[in-house]
C-alpha cells in the first residue's frame, strides 16, 4: 500500500453563476507524482440542477498500462453567500 499523502489543491470558480459552458476544469495540479483537474458540470451531469464535481486523471489514454492509483479525497464546496449551504464529500475512487 502507498504512502497517504495530506495535500490541499483550492479551485476558485469566478462568476460561477454566469458560466455559459456545461462542463468545466480545473488547472492540472500533482499529487505524488500523478498529475489530476476537477471538472465540474454546474447544472449537473445527468440530473439537472445539481452541481456534479469530478477528480479526474489527464491523459488517461496514455499512461502506461497496469497504471492504478487509489485515491481517497474531500471535496469542499463553499458557499460565500450562505456557510449553511455549504457542502462536504468525502470519496474513495479507483483509477
Amino acid at each position: 500500500m502507498e504512502k497517504e499523502v495530506d495535500k490541499k489543491f483550492t479551485w476558485v470558480i469566478k462568476d460561477f453563476s454566469s458560466l455559459q459552458s456545461e462542463k468545466i476544469f480545473s488547472d492540472k495540479f500533482v499529487v505524488s507524482g500523478c498529475k489530476w483537474y476537477i471538472s465540474a458540470y454546474h447544472k449537473g451531469y445527468k440530473v439537472d440542477n445539481f452541481l456534479s464535481l469530478y477528480l479526474e486523471v489527464p491523459d488517461y489514454g496514455s499512461l502506461p498500462s497496469g497504471w492504478r492509483r487509489h485515491a481517497r479525497y474531500r471535496l469542499i464546496v463553499v458557499n460565500q453567500r450562505s456557510e449553511k449551504l455549504s457542502r462536504q464529500l468525502d470519496n474513495i475512487s479507483s483509477y
